[in-house]
């Protein structure tokens, strides 16, 4: 049966053969032992393993939405829990004196919660979010999926008539305007005879 050192790899014919050379050319009888084969293979897997990983939840953080940056339309806020920032505004729509429905669960789907959306259709609008963070009105109607700018509501526009808004009864730019808790949102359109 052949023998082999683990020091230098050199095969013997037997033991005895191989404690003569470790003895002779190793200083001694002692036996070091080298990882086998399989052990360093484990190391190996194992890193390898350790990089997908890390690399993996790399890929799946850097693909979710920054809740600072990023448009609300792709914000799941999942649910009520673990928010830094939870307030509510109100928004009443008067067309030509007619008061525009604002429908219950805008923002809202069987699989996600945008940080602004609605529960029901009584106009109060829930501004949520992980993090604190003003959020414009007209995101609100983005997440809606409606029209809103200094000149549009819906596809009425200030070529055929007059819109303002007034927040808590003082003049606000639409385009500009960041909604804050509490707030009274009054957006009129009054078209020109």
């Amino acid at each position: 049966m052949k023998v082999r050192c683990d020091i230098c790899e050199r095969t013997f014919k037997n033991q005895e053969g191989l404690e003569q050379h470790i003895s002779a050319k190793h200083a001694g009888p002692q036996k070091v032992e080298i990882p086998s084969r399989t052990f360093k293979k484990s190391w190996i897997i194992g890193g390898i393993v350790l990089i997908l990983f890390v690399l993996g939840g790399y890929a799946l953080f850097s693909s979710v939405p920054n809740c600072k940056t990023s448009p609300p339309s792709e914000i799941d806020i999942g649910s009520h829990q673990n928010l830094a920032l939870h307030i509510h505004a109100d928004l009443e729509i008067l067309i030509d004196g007619q008061k525009q429905l604002i429908p219950a669960n805008i923002g809202t789907g069987k699989d996600f919660m945008r940080p602004l959306h609605t529960h029901d259709a009584s106009g109060q609008i829930h501004i949520e979010g992980a993090c604190a963070r003003g959020f414009r009105l007209t995101e609100f109607f983005e997440v809606w999926g409606e029209t809103l700018t200094n000149q549009c509501i819906f596809d009425t526009c200030t070529d055929s008539g007059i819109l303002e808004m007034r927040v808590n009864g003082q003049p606000e730019q639409i385009d500009s305007y960041v909604m804050r808790d509490h707030d009274s949102i009054m957006i009129t359109y009054t078209s020109q005879a």
